[in-house]
């Protein structure tokens, strides 16, 4: 268009005021236009970009124009032509106009325009989808300032700095930053609940403090403007250009209030819709260079477990498809990240191959190096943190460590013939170390006394331990305890500490401490026993099962006393929170015939309930612990057993776990206490005790015998020597 077409004289008083709300007013033509690749793409507009896909998509498109009917007529054009054809021409296309040159910048920014850009927001650009419909633009608001509020770039208006979307309240474009800098509020005389606060464009700050419309902050200018217009009014004393004054500012800040939510419907709309559509085509992208990956060698595992987000690639980044040129800016900063995969997954399979190789050895070494207990269905198991230290087994692992080895493989059935000297070597370096510390806490042995070498020590009654372990409980994570040992085999037991599988290693020189105080206490119990301390094993002890009363603690019931064995005493003293002094005077033994009557009383242990059974068909697994009921539960469903159960296909390990259980009540005080025997059934079934009150035994004597009661038909037991 030519200069002269269009007339000089139009009304260019509020160009000054609109120059700044043009759409693209602030945009650097020669950066953009002229140089490679300036734009940031954190301030691109998604609302306009997507609008502008959605109108020429609704645009008919014209492949050619007809011979001599080109633009070159538009010059000769009447002014009201033109104006009547950009009356059907989109926001965004107005905005368009208005850069191909000054004539149609300064028509476009006159006031004789005003009404066509109000109207271009009622362009239908997509008829067929109401949601995308544009807001309407209502008198009295600028058509070109909703236009560069909706579409121009996510870029602040003081600052420059990226924005997420338009402060719509606000009426602005404004970062966080110029925001709580720019805001302020209605000075302090007037009033929260005066007109001028529904006079004024204002931002609502919502936090869970201030729920309420009422507050929020007002932009400066929009303050110092309106409230010195109203102070000049007021002053004047003009009440009607007052009042007129009011109801304009308030209806314009009702319709900013509800346009301002339609545009924000609008963009989130249009948002919505740019968002799924960039998903779609990174998705293809992402799709494209996978194929590529697999075509070049690389495994599908692999690339799709490389740490590389590819969705975030700066090369895919608003491209619709992937060509050969963007795959060679991306390749770089993907290919790191699928080596990394690969070389993580060689190296899980690796050590998948090694552990399956000693989870073989561990077993088959576990199975041939369990020890039975003679004459129960007990076993001891070697721990698997120290066969996998044998030189034979750890010289089979170490060979070819991801070689595949079976049970009957000849290397293995050598290495673990010489073995079991191994597992003997290792219990007799613990109980070294553990004699050590027995000496070293007694202080009377010197190392060149033959006693100080003998390992049988250990084996004593007065042998007592402490062990410090932290085990992992359900629901509480790991926690310490603390147990009390006797002898030996208490000491295998939890030098042991592998269940279900998990090992950890304990350290006897950190872990086992000698108590010298339990010790004080069995050998206290092993003389009321009639036996030496310094001969008596634990093997003795358990044999003849005595039982023992304490002198110094309040019984729990006025007429009955806990009678307990002799481990039992000895936890009793350790355990004790109460720090009542114990000595040799506060421990009385029962007789053996009130023993032997509450031995007949006292309910078996339960082992069932503990982690301590395991499968003896299942040769070729490692040994898993369960309670009974489950290896029973297995035998029944895996081997189809459901006969009685035999140390062949049932095996119960030593386990550090101890059932629960109740000490028998010895009734020794007040009014008819048990202490009378039957003679009669002392010669029948002379195993057999029981003991009797006195006027129960003479019922026993009319209701087991058909006899009268007589004196010489019982005897009285002395229940504590």
């Amino acid at each position: 268009m030519q200069q002269g077409s269009v007339p000089h004289n139009y009304n260019a008083t509020s160009f000054a005021e609109d120059i700044i709300h043009f759409p693209f007013a602030e945009i650097d033509f020669e950066a953009e236009f002229f140089r490679h690749s300036t734009r940031d793409l954190t301030k691109i507009n998604p609302v306009a970009v997507e609008a502008w896909k959605i109108l020429r998509v609704s645009r008919p498109r014209v492949k050619y124009a007809p011979r001599g009917r080109g633009l070159d007529l538009l010059s000769d054009m009447q002014l009201d032509i033109i104006i009547e054809i950009i009356t059907y021409l989109h926001p965004l296309e107005l905005s368009q106009l208005a850069r191909v040159n000054k004539a149609f910048r300064g028509l476009l920014n006159s006031s004789a325009t005003d009404l066509i850009w109000r109207r271009s927001f009622l362009v239908d650009d997509d008829p067929q989808n109401q949601k995308f419909r544009l807001p309407r633009c209502p008198a009295g608001i600028s058509g070109r300032q909703l236009t560069r509020l909706l579409y121009c770039p996510l870029a602040c208006e003081v600052c420059g700095a990226s924005i997420e979307s338009p402060d719509y309240n606000l009426w602005r474009r404004i970062c966080l930053q110029c925001t709580r800098a720019h805001l302020r509020t209605i000075p302090r005389q007037y009033k929260c609940d005066h007109e001028l606060y529904s006079m004024i464009p204002r931002r609502i700050i919502v936090d869970r403090y201030h729920r309420t419309p009422e507050f929020g902050g007002f932009w400066r200018s929009d303050v110092t403007s309106i409230v010195a217009e109203y102070e000049r009014l007021v002053a004047r004393g003009d009440s009607q250009s007052l009042v007129r004054f009011v109801n304009d500012q308030t209806l314009m800040v009702s319709k900013k209030r509800q346009l301002a939510e339609q545009c924000r419907i609008y963009s989130a709309n249009i948002t919505a819709r740019f968002r799924t559509g960039s998903r779609e085509k990174i998705e293809r992208i992402v799709n494209s260079a996978e194929k590529r990956l697999v075509a070049e060698g690389f495994g599908q595992r692999d690339v799709l477990l490389a740490p590389y987000r590819m969705q975030s690639c700066p090369a895919f980044q608003r491209k619709s498809h992937l060509s050969t040129k963007i795959w060679r800016r991306a390749r770089p900063l993907i290919v790191p990240g699928v080596l990394q995969a690969q070389a993580e997954r060689l190296e899980c399979e690796r050590q998948a191959r090694i552990n399956a190789k000693t989870s073989v050895i561990l077993t088959s070494a576990i199975l041939a190096l369990r020890t039975p207990v003679a004459g129960t269905h007990r076993a001891y198991y070697c721990p698997p943190c120290t066969i996998v230290d044998f030189p034979p087994l750890a010289k089979v692992i170490d060979e070819e460590p991801e070689e595949q080895i079976t049970a009957d493989d000849p290397r293995l059935v050598e290495a673990l013939v010489a073995t079991p000297p191994l597992v003997e070597a290792w219990a007799a370096e613990m109980k070294t170390i553990l004699m050590s510390k027995l000496l070293k806490t007694e202080c009377s042995n010197s190392p060149q006394n033959p006693q100080a070498s003998d390992l049988t020590r250990l084996e004593l009654a007065t042998s007592v331990f402490r062990m410090h372990q932290t085990r992992h409980v359900d629901y509480y994570g790991y926690r310490k305890f603390t147990y009390v040992l006797v002898g030996w085999d208490d000491l295998r037991v939890h030098l042991h500490p592998w269940k279900r599988g998990h090992d950890s290693r304990l350290k006897p020189s950190e872990d086992v401490e000698f108590d010298r105080e339990g010790s004080t206490v069995a050998a206290q119990l092993v003389l009321l026993a009639g036996m030496d301390p310094q001969t008596a094993t634990v093997l003795e002890m358990n044999a003849l099962d005595p039982r023992f009363v304490c002198e110094s603690c309040a019984p729990p019931h006025p007429n009955y006393r806990p009678a307990l064995r002799w481990r039992e005493c000895i936890l009793h003293v350790i355990e004790d929170a109460t720090e009542i002094f114990h000595d040799a005077s506060s421990w009385r033994i029962l007789s053996p015939v009130a023993a032997a009557d509450l031995r007949r009383r006292q309910v078996p242990d339960d082992y069932s309930s503990l982690e301590a059974w395991a499968c003896g068909l299942c040769d070729g697994l490692l040994p898993r612990l369960y309670d009974r009921e489950q290896v029973q539960t297995h035998l029944r469903e895996f081997h189809e057993i459901d006969h009685s159960l035999t140390k062949k296909n049932l095996t119960r390990y030593m386990v550090p776990d101890q059932p629960e259980c109740r000490p028998v009540m010895l009734h020794d005080i007040g009014a008819h206490p048990p202490r009378f025997r039957c003679n009669r059934c002392a010669e029948a079934r002379p195993s057999i005790v029981k003991l009797f009150s006195k006027h129960a035994i003479k019922m026993h004597f009319i209701d087991k015998h058909s006899v009268s009661f007589s004196i010489d038909g019982y005897t009285e037991i002395e229940l504590l020597l």
